[in-house]
Formats: structure tokens, C-alpha cells, sequence
């Protein structure tokens, strides 16, 4: 029975260095685990941070917002190139991807958390691999989920009797990342590799 890898990167494992520019060999590593677990019949869900830190080093901010409306802003900009890298190191591979933005309303809503399952399970369906983020530019403070840390919990609840797996990406983990291409996923819940 395939599992379903519900795989989360931080803003700060997408970025290195003062500058906040994107970790390339990171996320092309990471990609590379991704299509690998994808073609061996797992169902792989990628929950990405990074927009606003994105957008800010695009816009050349020399920090995050604090305003919501700009954070809002800033985060558009950095959530539109974030795909963008996604799309190029994916499609390399020749593995497809799609774009997920949500707000907490869509899982509260009983309709709108049916039709994201539903979608999901088309995705899935046609070999997709769906990355996820918060929709920062529609959320407001009383509805976004704070990280993507609860979002990734939300999404292993979707999916919590396919054999979901959770892992939390880090830089430190890289090795660990690696490792998992050589086995099959012994376990099941939530991941010991927390950073």
C-alpha cells in the first residue's frame, strides 16, 4: 500500500546565507528525494514555507514586513518565483507539480475541506505532486495557521488513514533525506527527525 510523505521545508532550509538567496542544492536534493519516493508509488505532499522571505531578498528588503497588507505583498511576489523554482528543478525530472494555497476557513468549512480531498485525490490520481502554503495574501490574522508546521499537521489529518508519514525538512536532515531513497518507510506518524 502506497504512504502518503507529507514533507514540510522552512523558510529558513529554502534560504541560506545573510543575503536570504535560495538554497539551489538543497532544494534540488530535496526534489530529487521527492520524484524518487513519487515513482516508487508513494503520495507526496511538499508544505512549503518561504514566501515573505522570498519576496523580501526579490523586492531587496532589508527585512520581513511587519504591516499585513505589505507582508501580504511581499509575500505574492516571493510565493509566484518560489513556484517558479519549483516548476524548473520538477520538470527537470519531468515530474509534475501543482499549486495549493489555502487559509485555515478552507479546512474549517466542511465543503471546501471535501473539495480539497477531493483534489487531492485527483492530483494523486494523475502523479502530481502538490506543494502546499498558507494563501498569505487573502489570509488574515485571525485565520492564518501562525507555520506551516500546523498546516502540515492539518494535511496529515486529510489523510490519516492512508499510512501518512511526516517529515520535517532541515538542512540537518539533508543526510537523513538521502538515506531514505535506499528503504522503503519503515515507519508511520509523525517523524523522530524534528529540527
Amino acid at each position: 500500500m502506497a504512504q502518503t510523505l507529507v514533507v514540510k521545508i522552512g523558510t529558513s532550509s529554502l534560504t541560506g546565507g545573510k543575503e536570504g538567496n535560495l538554497a539551489l542544492a538543497t532544494i534540488a536534493q530535496l526534489v530529487e528525494v521527492l520524484c524518487h519516493c513519487q515513482r516508487r508509488g508513494d503520495r507526496v505532499v511538499l508544505v512549503s514555507s518561504g514566501a515573505v522571505g522570498v519576496g523580501a531578498v526579490r523586492l531587496g528588503l532589508s527585512e520581513r514586513p511587519q504591516q499585513l497588507a505589505r507582508k501580504q505583498a511581499v509575500a505574492a511576489v516571493g510565493q509566484g518565483h518560489l513556484m517558479r523554482m519549483y516548476d524548473d528543478l520538477f520538470s527537470v525530472l519531468r515530474q509534475p507539480i501543482a499549486q495549493i494555497l489555502v487559509t485555515r476557513q478552507n479546512f474549517v468549512d466542511r465543503q471546501s475541506y471535501l473539495n480539497i480531498y477531493n483534489t487531492f485525490q485527483a492530483l494523486f490520481e494523475l502523479g502530481v505532486i502538490p506543494i502546499v502554503n498558507e494563501n498569505d495574501t487573502v489570509a488574515v490574522d485571525e485565520l492564518k495557521f501562525g507555520d506551516n508546521d500546523t498546516l502540515s499537521a492539518l494535511w496529515l489529518a486529510l489523510w490519516r488513514r492512508t499510512g501518512s508519514f511526516y517529515l520535517r525538512m532541515s538542512i540537518a536532515c539533508t543526510q537523513q533525506i538521502r538515506a531514505l531513497i535506499r528503504q522503503p518507510f519503515p515507519l508511520s506518524g509523525w517523524s523522530p527527525w524534528q529540527s
